[in-house]
């Protein structure tokens, strides 16, 4: 039996890799598999082979390679990344969650893969576990406002409004002048007018919170549960300033005994 050969193996991936290239996909998987023979990595060729079946649309069978290749290296980030990358192209979730999985498990600090599981989880319906992913991930990245845009979204979206304004506030603080930020700001126009339209109710409804209201219109609606964004803050006063007195007056409160 031939002893493997470092150098005949770097050639044939090289060879292997220029075949790939061309377009020759079968004489490429070929010559991968003689510089493994050669003595070439084994992880690295095998995930190679798994490009090249993605290339040819076969991509079950590549997914099924990069795990052998990353069951050769377990320890490498790379091959989990192609399965993630993979998995998520065909819309195969279960895959995406998996993978995304085992690379957080392997490099805590792996961005993409709380991306992709973050929105695996959102597609399966699992928002609890969306939201403790993207937690994570603008404790990754606390200077990314898209993480905060993502976690303002799922805050809303499981009725917690004041943390929703929290990121949602984060994110044009971070990068005020971009689209993003404007879009930011359209979610807080919509959070602020949602909790706005309640407090009118209410100040026509309590007579108490009216008097609250007109004395201090913001530590009044916190101490309602109500969490406005400053740009709700200065509706809020600019409303108790001219046009809260225009109110009907609370109708008084008839106990029954």
């Amino acid at each position: 039996m031939k002893k493997p050969n470092k150098y005949n193996s770097i050639h044939l991936m090289e060879e292997a890799l220029s075949l790939e290239m061309d377009g020759s996909f079968v004489e490429a998987i070929n010559c991968y598999h003689r510089a493994m023979d050669a003595g070439a990595d084994p992880a690295e060729a095998t995930l190679r082979i798994a490009g090249i079946f993605r290339k040819m649309n076969m991509s079950e069978l590549a997914i099924a390679l990069a795990s052998s290749a990353a069951a050769m290296d377990p320890a490498s980030i790379e091959a989990h990344e192609f399965i993630i990358v993979t998995a998520e192209a065909i819309g195969d979730r279960a895959a995406t969650i998996a993978a995304s999985q085992r690379a957080i498990k392997i490099a805590p600090d792996f961005v993409p893969a709380y991306n992709a599981l973050g929105a695996a989880l959102i597609q399966m319906g699992d928002i609890s576990a969306a939201l403790r992913i993207t937690a994570a991930l603008v404790r990754l990245e606390p200077g990314e406002p898209a993480h905060h845009i993502k976690l303002a979204m799922l805050y809303q979206h499981q009725g917690e409004i004041g943390l929703a304004v929290r990121e949602f506030s984060e994110a044009i603080r971070l990068n005020p002048d971009t689209a993003l930020a404007d879009s930011a700001r359209e979610a807080l126009a919509g959070l602020d007018m949602f909790q706005f339209s309640h407090i009118v109710m209410l100040a026509n409804e309590d007579r108490v919170f009216r008097l609250k209201l007109a004395r201090a219109p913001e530590s009044a609606v916190k101490e309602r549960g109500f969490c406005l964004s400053h740009y709700g803050i200065e509706l809020l006063v600019d409303f108790c300033t001219h046009a809260l007195s225009a109110l009907p007056e609370p109708l008084p409160t008839v106990l029954y005994h």
